[in-house]
């Protein structure tokens, strides 16, 4: 019996390990379940989105300040002085499209109008007048693209200044449109310094004393009325001259008398190879009147022995301002 019993418990061994195992095993399976996630169901959804990119152009001109240097009264500067107007990340196609104010410095002005534009440099002061209300130039401004973002175009202006204008700087503001569906604006100051100026004109421009013997002389009374046409400062009038020659005779310029007034008589002021002040004053030009004048007389003497022939000099006349 004892045998038997032992027998048994030896086959209920292995029954035992096995169930051990088991539970192991299922230990094992329930931490692994732990560890890993468990999938799940999921789902995905859009929406759209949209923005409006609108049509717009920018203006950016250059250079500012602008300047036309020094213009004289009286003259003029050509139009070819450039301005370059671009539409920096804008999109649209446009015109350019200018206005400007009149020139001023202090209380004096110069009409807009004065300043002319073109599309295109000019050898001589020619284009369109500058007006204070917008118009159109017809330049045309391209489209910016993304590779492109910057379009640009020129136009180009000139200056008159009118006779008996002030000296002075005097500004003027430009402003520049580009008109596409949503336009933009953008404006420079333009300058120019009208200097103090004076200018001379001659009437006549070549004077005779008629014909005169050896050892005579002309009165001091042909005149030549020296003339600022459109300058803007007064004036003193300066003479100098040169010998009388024909062929290789010469008369001294000494022989040659000058006089602020008409002499009935061969007198007055010898003139000289240099410039010497005459003491006549021409007053400064204005708009209201641009031209003033004076006068100054010449006569001659011709001396002794003098070879027969017509003598012929120059004289020139300066306003000194």
């Amino acid at each position: 019996m004892e045998a038997i019993k032992m027998q048994r418990k030896e086959d209920e061994q292995p029954h035992a390990w096995i169930l051990i195992g088991a539970v192991i095993a299922a230990m094992c399976i329930f931490f692994a379940l732990q560890m890993t996630p468990l999938a799940v169901a999921t789902t995905t959804n859009t929406f759209t989105a949209n923005v409006l990119v609108s049509g717009v152009c920018y203006a950016s001109a250059s250079p500012n300040p602008l300047s036309f240097g020094t213009i004289s009264p009286g003259t003029s500067l050509w139009t070819n002085t450039v301005i370059t107007d671009s539409d920096v990340n804008g999109n649209g196609a446009a015109y350019v499209w200018i206005k400007g104010t009149d020139w001023a410095y202090l209380s004096n002005t110069i009409a807009v109008g004065d300043t002319l534009w073109s599309q295109s440099a000019m050898g001589s002061y020619a284009g369109n007048a500058l007006t204070t209300t917008f118009a159109n130039t017809f330049v045309f401004m391209p489209a910016p693209t993304i590779a492109g973002p910057t379009t640009s175009n020129s136009l180009y202006f000139g200056l008159s200044v009118p006779g008996g204008e002030a000296n002075g700087v005097y500004t003027q503001t430009m402003t520049f449109n580009n008109v596409c569906t949503a336009p933009a604006s953008n404006s420079i100051t333009a300058n120019v310094l009208v200097p103090a100026t004076c200018f001379t004109s001659l009437s006549p421009n070549a004077i005779t004393f008629g014909v005169l013997v050896p050892g005579s002389s002309s009165n001091t009374n042909v005149l030549v009325t020296d003339s600022d046409t459109g300058g803007n400062a007064q004036a003193t009038l300066y003479v100098e001259g040169s010998d009388l020659t024909y062929l290789s005779n010469t008369i001294s310029v000494a022989n040659t008398l000058w006089n602020p007034t008409s002499v009935a008589s061969y007198t007055g002021n010898a003139l000289t190879g240099g410039f010497a002040s005459t003491g006549i004053i021409l007053i400064a030009p204005t708009l209201g009147n641009p031209t003033t004048s004076n006068s100054v007389y010449f006569g001659v003497r011709i001396p002794g022995g003098t070879p027969i022939g017509t003598y012929t000099q120059t004289v020139t006349i300066e306003n000194s301002c």
